[in-house]
């Protein structure tokens, strides 16, 4: 099958959904298929260039993909390479300019990060007073809403990373394509991964300091662990990010940690192999997010055999399903005290982790993901070469 993926995220660009894109695009090379992306340019990134295996075309400015100049570039690359499927997420509508043509290959959209999607748009907002400000963002962001909500209705195939998706699309009323389903988002399993967990408890955060991600509930989820583990340290690896109404989210978390500094530790936006030294000496790994369609920290914590306790709010629960990981609300003391007791009990701590790897390897692993994707995608009858 040839596949070409549209999308301004594709490394090095580090955010959006490069991650989705770089794993399921090397493992569809590996699994003898054929993979164009188009993609926006990038600092240090030739124009066309080919990582691992796959073959990259960047068509300008992030900006620019979601103009109809870009599609038709797009579709222009599609012909020459004979794709028989353009692969997109909803994110930015990037997808909406390709969705309008008529003469184009079918087109399958990705599910996962709209600001249609009123779960969303809830999670944006921690504070009451900030809420007004998330209104009026999103009401400005009228065309991107737009153009997102299109790309979801119009799909010729819509794939999300958790049934919790389409139910939230579901309960707004949006009429979705008749051909969808639910798909897993796949993760690299490091070979011959080993923990080391640090001398003292270590509780570990990984993502942008986004409130959508949870980072308002660490304060408090921190102040009921060091009631019960005074010697707990807590790591924060990720980003600073600006929120409406706040200003630098870090800095309004250094206010609000006050009095535990000695015991929080911010390591900014730090490399994968710092990041893996991270995972390797955490005791626990927690999502507190207020929604999250598909975690990918929760997919890397379970790929490095990390004891984790993750929201109900979105697709983590459907991520840790039959391992027994603790699922609590971080708006609770329940989400604290599940911490607390993987704190303080090693075996229970490395025999979930034992579970949740089994789990990823069978389920998430990126030949797992990709058979899952090719199977859907041909009994959709839209894995076969068009003719001409």
């Amino acid at each position: 099958m040839n596949i070409l993926f549209y999308g301004s995220s594709y490394p090095p660009i580090p955010y959006g959904a490069s991650r989705y894109f770089e794993t399921l695009s090397r493992g569809l090379v590996r699994r003898g298929h054929s993979v164009d992306v188009v993609t926006a340019a990038a600092p240090g990134a030739g124009e066309n260039e080919t990582r691992d295996g796959v073959r990259v075309h960047r068509i300008g400015p992030s900006d620019r993909l979601r103009t109809a100049e870009a599609a038709r570039e797009a579709l222009r690359i599609a012909a020459r390479v004979r794709a028989d499927l353009i692969q997109g997420v909803e994110y930015l509508g990037e997808c909406a300019p390709l969705l309008r043509e008529r003469d184009r290959p079918p087109v399958c959209i990705k599910a996962a990060a709209s600001i249609s999607l009123r779960a969303l748009r809830r999670s944006l907002a921690h504070l009451h007073r900030q809420r007004v400000f998330v209104t009026l963002a999103c009401l400005r962001a009228w065309r991107q809403w737009r153009a997102e909500s299109l790309c979801l209705r119009r799909a010729d195939v819509l794939i999300a990373p958790s049934r919790r998706v389409f139910l939230e699309l579901e309960r707004q009323g949006m009429k979705l394509p008749a051909r969808r389903s639910v798909l897993p988002n796949p993760v690299d399993m490091p070979p011959d991964w080993q923990n080391r967990e640090s001398e003292t408890p270590t509780m570990l955060f990984v993502g942008r300091l986004d409130f959508g991600k949870g980072v308002g509930y660490l304060p408090e989820i921190w102040a009921r662990i060091r009631a019960r583990a005074p010697s707990a340290r807590l790591v924060i690896a990720g980003g600073d990010t600006f929120a409406r109404g706040i200003g630098s989210v870090r800095q309004w978390l250094n206010r609000r940690f006050d009095g535990f500094h000695d015991s929080v530790r911010f390591t900014g936006q730090i490399s994968r192999a710092a990041l893996d030294e991270e995972y390797r000496r955490a005791w626990v790994v927690i999502v507190p997010s207020r929604w999250d369609s598909c975690s990918y920290v929760t997919l890397e914590a379970m790929a490095r055999a990390k004891a984790i306790v993750v929201s109900p709010h979105g697709g983590m629960p459907e991520l840790v399903e039959g391992t027994g990981a603790p699922v609590a609300d971080p708006a609770t003391a329940a989400f604290a005290e599940a911490i607390v007791d993987l704190l303080e009990d090693k075996e229970r701590r490395r025999s979930l982790g034992a579970l949740l790897r089994q789990r990823a390897a069978a389920e998430f692993a990126p030949e797992r993901a990709v058979d899952a994707y090719v199977e859907f995608i041909e009994s959709c009858g839209l894995g076969k070469r068009r003719e001409g």
